[in-house]
């Protein structure tokens, strides 16, 4: 009852915060950067020992443009120094005291062995509330359920139970597309959170089969895989709504997202600090490709600074549009993993891109390929598609590519997410 009041305190005031003068942001966001840097050189021995062999003092830590003083880290640096990342005085007072003050989260493990992530619980209160204000800022009416495709069947929260707030109509992930287009047309859902994969191969079937729907959505929001503008298209076909697309990740929860324009990403600054660096680790130019790295401003836990997301994004050449919300647009498209490209000019969202192109005559689809440049697609065809795809615009990025005819493709046992094109050993 108190966290969720908490919850919608913070909640108005990141509503408010995101209408303020772009000086007035940048003074917070700077000012909660200086706090997190004192406590994590105060409390983090792994930081302060890395300053320290770096002759960096927090106090030299003042505005963004100071962070490129600090050392990056990654997600490997963290999880073999581990407990040295981890804050001695949350940790010693949730062992005397309350283990509810720290919240887990774990990394995906799509990509390798789960990194297990604490958060105080105001940073978790808060990252909530940027999460809902993300949704809201496309018109979502939290009195309304959300379709909400999700690999853990949680129970609704008390507000949602008895108020009928934020409420979240769960999705399994265990049923195939056909299961949950059939869920659909008993919910009529008017709002709808989900992969865009799955929600891309419910569209080609509802389209391919002329299925008239027997709702019409006000939105859908998708998240956690790759979007590209061909599955835009086919999903607001074939559903008549528009589609929002969001990025996120389970160490920071919701890094940038779309409004209202859909150009372009906006950063929720008041949470963290975004940048896109070069190989050299130095800012890119608009409109160029680069890795992002990221500072959180709130979780006190497991501060994480200048942590590299190993994902690939695209610059935004314009900062600010007048859609009313005053955060910063820093990303103009999310080109997915860095270990999923071929490199930063072909990217995974590239691949996916021309795969879709590829395969259009095709329900499902799924590409391999390892170091070698050899792929595998394996693909479900339609009773009437082409014996095989014409995989000319793709055979430019490839040494060779084995076509197999599959009856489904594999989704991610644990997360549900179906990584599109994956690059393995």
């Amino acid at each position: 009852m108190i966290e969720s009041l908490i919850k919608f305190y913070y909640f108005l005031e990141a509503r408010k915060l995101q209408k303020l003068p772009r000086r007035e942001i940048e003074k917070i966001k700077n000012k909660k950067l200086r706090a997190i840097v004192r406590y994590a050189y105060k409390y983090v021995p792994a930081y302060r020992k890395l300053w320290k062999e770096k002759n960096i003092k927090p106090e030299e830590i003042k505005t963004e443009d100071d962070l490129k003083k600090l050392p990056i880290i990654d997600k490997k640096i963290v999880k073999s120094n581990y407990d040295s990342f981890l804050s001695t005085e949350y940790f010693s007072f949730v062992k005397k005291l309350d283990k509810t003050a720290i919240f887990f989260r774990q990394t995906s493990g799509t990509t390798g062995k789960p990194l297990e992530l604490p958060f105080d619980i105001n940073s978790k209160i808060y990252l909530d509330a940027v999460y809902a204000r993300a949704l809201i800022d496309v018109g979502y009416n939290y009195t309304k359920p959300l379709l909400y495709y999700w690999w853990s069947m949680r129970e609704n929260k008390w507000y949602a139970r008895t108020f009928g707030l934020f409420k979240k109509d769960f999705v399994p992930i265990e049923w195939n597309e056909i299961q949950q287009l059939k869920y659909m047309q008993k919910t009529k859902p008017k709002y709808i959170y989900y992969y865009p994969s799955q929600l891309f191969f419910i569209a080609k079937y509802i389209l391919k089969n002329n299925i008239k729907l027997n709702f019409k959505p006000k939105l859908i929001i998708t998240h956690a895989e790759i979007l590209t503008e061909n599955m835009r298209r086919v999903i607001e076909e074939a559903f008549n709504a528009p589609v929002f697309d969001e990025y996120g990740s389970n160490e920071f929860n919701r890094i940038a997202f779309e409004c209202l324009k859909r150009d372009g990403y906006h950063i929720p600054i008041d949470a963290l600090i975004l940048e896109i660096l070069d190989e050299n680790g130095k800012e890119v130019e608009k409109g160029e490709t680069g890795e992002i790295v990221i500072t959180s401003l709130v979780n006190r836990a497991l501060p994480l600074i200048r942590y590299r997301q190993e994902d690939y994004v695209v610059k935004s050449e314009e900062e600010f549009h007048n859609c009313g919300i005053n955060l910063p647009i820093k990303i103009k498209s999310i080109e997915g993993r860095k270990d999923h490209s071929i490199n930063k000019r072909i990217t995974q969202k590239k691949l996916i891109e021309t795969l879709v192109d590829c395969c259009e005559d095709f329900w499902k689809f799924q590409l391999f390929f390892n170091e070698k440049k050899n792929a595998t697609l394996y693909i479900v065809p339609w009773d009437d598609s082409p014996e095989e795809p014409n995989l000319n615009k793709l055979k430019r990025f490839f040494r060779k590519i084995e076509i197999i005819k599959v009856e489904n493709i594999k989704k991610n046992k644990k997360t549900g997410k179906t990584i599109l094109v994956e690059k393995v050993s």
